[in-house]
């Protein structure tokens, strides 16, 4: 395997390294200087807002004898300066675009000697202008992996069977390890509660995301219909009513409307230009089409909420207008079914020693529709009436979605924004592009406080 080595270079108050190994039959090391780093893009995979992460970024870089660094790295080519023949420098040229277009790449970015971005050369963007001896192409994050990867048969060394349960946090951590190993940490924003029969010092012990689990055996293995890890996360975060952002090494889950906190406020000498009349979208939808898992691990149609037209076949015919949400856990009974504890699926909520003792951590489960928004602790009902109606509250009405050109690059660790020109509305992050090269960022902001 030949690695390509783009020496330490800095972009703005920051420092990078790229390394992409190439699956041939070499074992050398070559040293090329970068032209330019393109902008980091991010955004959500679809339209259900769901997943947020690092889609990919453009290099361009350069072979060009000049352009190669001697002092302390060797030069990549026969002959070691810069006495190279043109044929040397073509042979060189064809072989690396040949390598990169059709072996199989691996490609790491340091940030500040951390690791950033873990993915692949996207093949099909491979380009070059031989005049300068230059090639650029795209890096695809290997979080896109998780979408060929079935948790049917790839179990990631978890148990399936009857008795182990995890936290879904954790569970949703040792996922998108598996393809960024990098990741370290979990943030989790959430004000869904869950009403236990525990107790500590004579008060209930209510749940809340962090403490929320299921059986493994409920989400990956045969017995289960996921056939995708994608799948997987979509599921667990739309149960929740939560977003997921990837960004360095930090998995960051909010909800996907506003709830108290502290939105970071983004002033007028922050701004380079946006937003203006023509970026602008005021978004609502027509209906919500809510599925809630049975017992026996297939999707019913729970709850419609607005208006959802049915074609013959059950499928949803205004598709455009309407948004479908998958719950795989009804936190009570599920909908449609008599209220009887033979048909109820709650939700597993770990206390730890902090409440339960010492060397006594354990499973509890949550009342049978008992959960509730920490915002609204009277309105107590299932997880998937809590999660639908708060969803129907939000996508139901006009939205305001804009563009924003901000001084600064560390903005994504924050997980709601208030604008100066919109003092009454408080927006989340629906795509990103960062430019460290020009030490700025373009917010797609959302709003999210209806």
């Amino acid at each position: 395997m030949s690695r390509l080595i783009f020496p330490d270079f800095a972009l703005g108050q920051y420092r990078f390294q790229i390394e992409i190994a190439v699956g041939d039959y070499h074992t050398e090391d070559k040293y090329y200087n970068l032209i330019s780093l393109g902008t980091f893009n991010y955004g959500f995979n679809d339209t259900k807002d769901t997943i947020f992460y690092p889609e990919n970024v453009t290099i361009e870089f350069t072979i060009a004898a000049c352009q190669v660094p001697y002092i302390g790295y060797p030069n990549p080519f026969e002959g070691g300066d810069s006495s190279n023949t043109d044929e040397e420098y073509q042979k060189e040229y064809f072989n690396l675009i040949d390598s990169l277009t059709f072996r199989q790449t691996s490609v790491t970015i340091w940030k500040d000697s951390r690791i950033f971005l873990v993915g692949t050369v996207d093949a099909k963007s491979v380009s070059s202008v031989y005049g300068k001896f230059s090639v650029s192409c795209s890096i695809l994050s290997d979080f896109a992996k998780l979408k060929k990867m079935d948790p049917r048969t790839n179990l990631l060394g978890l148990p399936t069977n009857t008795t182990t349960r995890m936290r879904f946090s954790e569970l949703i951590k040792t996922i998108v390890r598996s393809v960024l190993p990098h990741v370290t940490q979990i943030i989790a924003f959430s004000e869904i509660r869950f009403s236990t029969n525990f107790t500590f010092l004579g008060q209930p012990v209510p749940g809340d995301f962090s403490l929320a689990g299921g059986y493994l055996y409920d989400y990956i293995g045969s017995s289960w219909h996921h056939e995708t890890y994608i799948d997987l996360l979509k599921d667990i975060l739309a149960t929740f009513g939560l977003i997921m952002f990837i960004y360095d090494d930090t998995i960051v889950l909010q909800p996907r409307w506003y709830f108290p906190s502290n939105p970071f406020v983004i002033t007028d000498d922050m701004v380079i230009s946006g937003p203006d009349a023509t970026s602008q979208n005021a978004l609502a939808l027509k209906g919500l089409h809510v599925k809630c898992v049975h017992l026996n691990y297939t999707y019913v149609a729970a709850y419609d909420l607005g208006t959802v037209v049915y074609n013959s076949d059950k499928t949803v015919q205004n598709d455009s207008d309407v948004e479908t949400v998958y719950l795989s856990q009804p936190g009570g009974t599920p909908p449609g079914m008599p209220d009887i504890a033979l048909n109820q699926r709650n939700v597993s909520v770990w206390m730890s020693e902090l409440y339960a003792g010492l060397n006594n951590a354990q499973w509890v489960i949550s009342k049978p529709n008992q959960c509730y928004l920490n915002s609204s602790p009277a309105n107590k009902a299932a997880l998937w009436k809590i999660i639908g109606d708060r969803l129907w509250q939000l996508v139901s009405t006009e939205r305001l979605s804009f563009k924003v050109e901000l001084l600064g690059t560390e903005y994504l660790y924050n997980p709601f924004f208030k604008h100066f020109s919109y003092p009454g509305l408080i927006f989340r992050a629906r795509t990103a592009s960062i430019d460290f090269s020009k030490g700025t960022s373009t917010l797609e902001l959302l709003a999210c406080n209806n």
